[in-house]
């Protein structure tokens, strides 16, 4: 390693944290700079006093700690002033960890410093040929991944970029600190510890809230820790200090991915949260993209069933989707998992009342019936085998690529779409590979001659339904690999054809979005088949009725002193009963129509209050765990509750929620419209369907509902729906 020197000595080696500490008093003290270098590709001057400031800061937070279990108040306050100084003297270095900053946070980011030191570290030695100070590094590596660090061992702009993204954490928690306490120089700290972040490569902008900032960074430490969980040795065998770290981003910094994540799901959202793309469906919750599946492809589905949905009338297919679309986006991977198997089975009974059909229900109808297929027809090239209606009972003994999506066009929608390849390639409408969706037929040319050889029909997320194989002798059907298959575009088959996606030739779409198919070009469009959507008869629909909450109430509400920002949970807690009372109604309902939603969520809230199980004032009731996520949950819940004013923009929304507030709080609850009965629970309607969340809800004996919930099936009772929810009591286990 390049020489360090300070101002009384030449080192051979870099300096440790006591000799900076001491070279920093020592230009105090002589009012000169310090002299200290490390020369490790990333550090100046002023970041080797702020890492030595982090590491006096975390030690005081340690103390700190000790202090607040200490029973013995000349030793508790022996520790108290010992870590103020300590923490004083660190954050005059130049250490940025504030004191919004916890002990369990400051530890990470102190050990991910070490650890991107370690890998500067390496790499000098590398260039050196020094191997005693590789292998040296790489201990130091390890030791600091062990006690809590989340970087992974990854590419060297990686690492810098998760410290960068850090940096810009830790400069919003101090600016906020610093706009609280009116004290400019700290402003003017945070923007240069920001600016030295975003130059390693952070991505978090200014445009980022800091609950926002909180998430990617959870994010990035639990997308880290999986991979050090997957190679234990990274952190000298034991990982458990970094599941730790991981555990705390979950509950306290609002990561959203989970145990069940993969590490390419993981990294998938990880890289969704850098690049901030906006959402292309309209998620009203700002919920996270769980990087399951196919983002993109999903949101365009979603988008489709909310606007379906939204029609007059209704839809009760399309509502159905819309709750299965929005766990494959936003679920967890089982539940993500789940959805994605299970939409197909969301139906509609055809015919009857005409109407026009659904281009997704199709689309979902076409892939649903060739699946059913995978495994059961052997491939066999000739021309004995032509299109037909597929028929369950009596299976084909062979076919084609071609000869299987024509059939399977002529069985859901009854219509011909040519015998062969060259037949289909001018069929429909021709669309790119970025357009593709459920049902589009993909044509391949392997040999790049300019002639279709093969066909298939899209699924998803890169996947696709086709018959293949070489055979040409239907008197030799064995070969199990020569049968309808599930492959994927991103596929290899070898030196000869190489990526599968490589080979297309072209892509035509029959169903279109307009809901309308065309086939023959030269015919135009035709209408898909009609379809009656089902209605459930298990729960009965409460009609609104009676006088609404209007705007001629609440407009004249005087909420001057309400709906402050706060930054945390814990400061919703400590507010005054009407606020958090307000704040609760409205981010669990932040429209202020007149659909009886906020009114329905303030009666759950009276329900449970008379009821005694929840608390014996509304502020506790509101505020017991687990109950409503909009004031409890994580930072991605709590948005438009810790924010009112700017998360939604819809000053009339809260002003009614304001004014209900003060109606509950002043005993007026008469004057607040009742359309769920005795309800003190509530869910989506989606969610109570038993055909829709199986795993969750049941019904027994012909009509009793039951709910699946801390490890018991249970008895439901008082069930009224309303709106978009469903509110209900429990009753016997």
């Amino acid at each position: 390693m390049p020489k360090a020197t300070t101002g009384a000595q030449v080192l051979e080696r870099e300096p440790t944290k006591e000799e900076m500490i001491a070279e920093w008093k020592r230009s105090m003290d002589e009012g000169v700079d310090p002299f200290i270098v490390i020369p490790n590709g990333w550090d100046t001057p002023e970041d080797a006093r702020r890492k030595a400031g982090n590491e006096m800061v975390w030690e005081a937070k340690k103390i700190r700690a000790q202090a607040d279990a200490e029973k013995n108040a000349i030793e508790k306050q022996r520790l108290i002033d010992k870590a103020d100084v300590l923490a004083t003297t660190g954050r005059k270095m130049g250490g940025n960890i504030s004191r919004e900053i916890d002990q369990e946070l400051a530890r990470n980011i102190v050990a991910n410093e070490r650890i991107l030191d370690a890998r500067m570290a390496w790499l000098d030695a590398q260039k050196k040929g020094d191997e005693a100070g590789k292998k040296q590094a790489e201990q130091d590596a390890r030791e600091a991944r062990k006690m809590g660090g989340t970087i992974p061992n990854c590419d060297t702009e990686e690492m810098k970029r998760m410290v960068g993204n850090q940096m810009i954490l830790s400069a919003k928690i101090l600016w906020a600190e610093a706009d609280k306490e009116h004290d400019p120089a700290n402003k003017e700290t945070a923007e240069k510890l920001a600016a030295k972040g975003r130059a390693m490569g952070g991505t978090i902008t200014l445009q980022d809230d800091l609950a926002d900032a909180q998430r990617m960074i959870g994010n990035e430490m639990i997308w880290g820790v999986k991979q050090i969980w997957a190679d234990p040795k990274q952190a000298n065998g034991d990982a458990n200090q970094a599941v730790a770290s991981a555990a705390y981003a979950r509950e306290h910094m609002g990561g959203t991915i989970t145990i069940d994540h993969s590490i390419e799901e993981a990294e998938r959202v990880v890289a969704d949260n850098r690049s901030h793309t906006p959402s292309k469906y309209g998620n009203s919750k700002g919920r996270a993209w769980n990087g399951v599946f196919n983002k993109a492809e999903w949101e365009n589905h979603a988008q489709f069933f909310y606007d379906t949905d939204r029609k007059a009338g209704g839809d009760k297919w399309a509502n159905d989707n819309l709750f299965l679309a929005e766990l494959i986006l936003y679920g967890s991977p089982k539940e993500a998992e789940w959805a994605k198997n299970n939409i197909n089975k969301v139906t509609k009974s055809s015919g009857g009342q005409g109407g026009q059909g659904n281009a997704d229900y199709w689309r979902n109808k076409i892939v649903e019936e060739a699946k059913y297929w995978v495994g059961k027809i052997p491939y066999c090239r000739d021309t004995k085998i032509s299109t037909m209606v597929l028929d369950k009972e009596k299976w084909p003994p062979y076919m084609d690529c071609s000869d299987f999506t024509s059939s399977v066009y002529k069985t859901i929608l009854d219509i011909e779409i040519g015998q062969t390849t060259r037949d289909q390639k001018d069929r429909g409408v021709e669309k790119t590979y970025a357009e593709l969706t459920q049902g589009d037929l993909i044509l391949f040319d392997w040999d790049h001659d300019d002639v279709p050889d093969h066909v298939g029909i899209y699924i998803s997320d890169g996947d696709f339904i086709h018959e293949v194989g070489n055979n040409t002798d239907s008197g030799n059907l064995s070969n199990p690999k020569e049968n309808v298959k599930i492959e994927n575009l991103n596929d290899s088959w070898g030196p000869k054809y190489g990526t599968l996606k490589n080979n297309i030739y072209k892509i035509i779409r029959i169903i279109q979005d307009n809901n309308n198919v065309i086939n023959i070009r030269k015919n135009g469009e035709k209408p898909l088949p009609g379809y009656e959507p089902q209605q459930d008869q298990a729960v009965q629909k409460v009609e609104s009725e009676g006088r609404n909450i209007t705007d001629e109430d609440y407009n004249g509400v005087n909420d001057s002193t309400l709906g402050k920002k706060v930054e945390t949970t814990a400061e919703l807690a400590n507010l005054e009963e009407k606020d958090i009372l307000a704040r609760t109604i409205f981010g669990e309902c932040c429209s202020g129509e007149e659909d009886f939603g906020q009114e329905s969520v303030a009666w759950t809230i009276i329900n449970r209050k008379m009821s005694g199980a929840h608390g014996s004032t509304y502020k506790e009731v509101v505020l017991a765990r687990g109950q409503y996520a909009a004031v409890t949950g994580a930072a991605r819940d709590t948005g438009l509750a810790r924010d009112p004013l700017k998360s939604s923009g819809n000053l009339s929304a809260w002003k009614k929620a304001v004014y209900i507030a003060g109606l509950m709080l002043d005993g007026k609850t008469n004057e607040i419209p009742n359309r769920i009965g005795s309800g003190m629970y509530f869910r989506t309607s989606r969610w109570f369907e038993p055909a829709l969340n199986p795993n969750y809800v049941r019904i027994v004996n012909g009509n009793q509902y039951q709910l699946y919930a801390d490890k018991n099936w249970n008895n439901i009772k008082d069930i009224q729906t309303f709106g978009d929810n469903t509110y209900f009591n429990y009753g016997t286990k």
